[in-house]
């Protein structure tokens, strides 16, 4: 769905007033960000860092995800695994080309940059 939307708003198919909305009465846009549930797994054929498309007969454990990205580049995931009452958090500065081309934070980077103009 991500994509779908990320897809949506890439031009031409971006609503005019979209650019406009986004900065109107001094906005600034910081990143965007998809939390969702989901089957963190330890990989299967085709697998790539951040899917969450695993078969649950294959998943090591049921999460609760917050992925974001900023417009410093900056990517975050905040994970909790079901029944637990921890939280993982990860940030990582300068994500690695493999990290940026999962299927949810490569939506999230398309959409800020969409915002941003470029």
């Amino acid at each position: 769905m991500l994509q779908a939307v990320a897809d949506t708003l890439t031009p031409p198919t971006a609503p005019a007033w979209l650019h406009d909305w986004l900065h109107e009465r001094g906005r600034t846009l910081i990143g965007f960000g998809f939390v969702c549930e989901g089957w963190a797994t330890a990989g299967y054929p085709g697998y790539r860092p951040g899917d969450l498309n695993a078969v649950p007969a294959m998943a090591d454990a049921e999460v609760r995800l917050l992925t974001a990205c900023d417009t410093d580049g900056r990517f975050y995931q905040v994970m909790r695994v079901r029944g637990q009452h921890t939280t993982t958090v990860t940030v990582v500065d300068q994500p690695p080309r493999q990290l940026r081309a999962t299927t949810v934070t490569d939506a999230l980077y398309r959409l800020v940059a969409i915002a941003a103009g470029r």
